[in-house]
């Protein structure tokens, strides 16, 4: 549904509002959750200095993939997502001195190779044609993504024990702040559409996209809670490198 989006000309260069729009509604829907008739955790807050490192890569994290929607196929960006764990390794291994198995690398070598295969032949004009299902920009924005995503995926088990927070009252105080950093940008690097000019159809699938955000109860959740208990894609083959 991103996708069928930001093909649309009226807002493939409005990427960074909707991603605001999606924490502001991640924010008001958590506050509610919060609110004592619904109870559905304790809201805590976190010291803005201690947060925004974290809220500036969940920008990251969500945006840069969004761009990569509207410059390559959705079948590349699903493959370039597969470097998170080789991506996860490398930075676990340089940054928290955690390294995994030789066998488990050596299974790393393989995929690397593929994708980078894939990102050859997506990027080259198909037979007849000069057009390319997938553009510079979006194998850019794909492995920058998909890269920042990694990040994310190892810091978030470094703030539930840092910050001592749940997976709701992370993201509870990821949002707001991400949804400010990027409303400082979205002046001077989104072109808005022509309102007036967008079919009812494109304000129904915007509207879906609102609706399946809530009813989730959001995606970063689904990414938070899984990393809360086992720290990060490759944690079960990794071991201490001092060990």
């Amino acid at each position: 549904m991103n996708k069928a989006l930001f093909d649309d000309p009226n807002f493939r260069h409005a990427q960074l509002s909707f991603v605001t729009y999606h924490f502001a509604l991640t924010t008001l829907l958590l506050y509610t959750l919060s609110r004592p008739r619904w109870n559905f955790f304790e809201a805590k807050r976190a010291d803005a200095r201690e947060i925004l490192p974290l809220a500036i890569v969940f920008c990251l994290q969500v945006v840069l993939p969004n761009c990569s929607l509207a410059f390559s196929s959705v079948t590349f960006y699903q493959i370039a997502r597969i470097l998170l764990t080789p991506f996860v390794a490398l930075i676990n291994y340089f940054g928290y001195q955690k390294s995994i198995s030789r066998m488990a690398a050596y299974t790393l070598v393989p995929t690397c190779v593929g994708i980078g295969i894939v990102s050859y032949f997506e990027s080259m004009p198909q037979d007849g044609t000069v057009a390319k299902k997938t553009s510079f920009l979006g194998v850019f924005f794909a492995f920058t993504g998909t890269f920042a995503s990694s990040i994310y995926t190892v810091w978030i088990k470094v703030y539930h024990e840092r910050l001592q927070m749940n997976s709701m009252q992370l993201l509870f105080n990821q949002a707001p702040y991400g949804a400010m950093i990027l409303l400082y940008i979205v002046p001077f690097a989104d072109t808005f559409p022509d309102w007036s000019g967008v079919p009812l159809g494109k304000w129904a699938m915007i509207l879906m996209v609102s609706v399946f955000r809530c009813l989730g109860c959001h995606a970063e959740l689904s990414v938070t809670m899984p990393c809360r208990a086992v720290g990060a894609p490759v944690r079960s083959t990794s071991h201490n490198s001092s060990s």
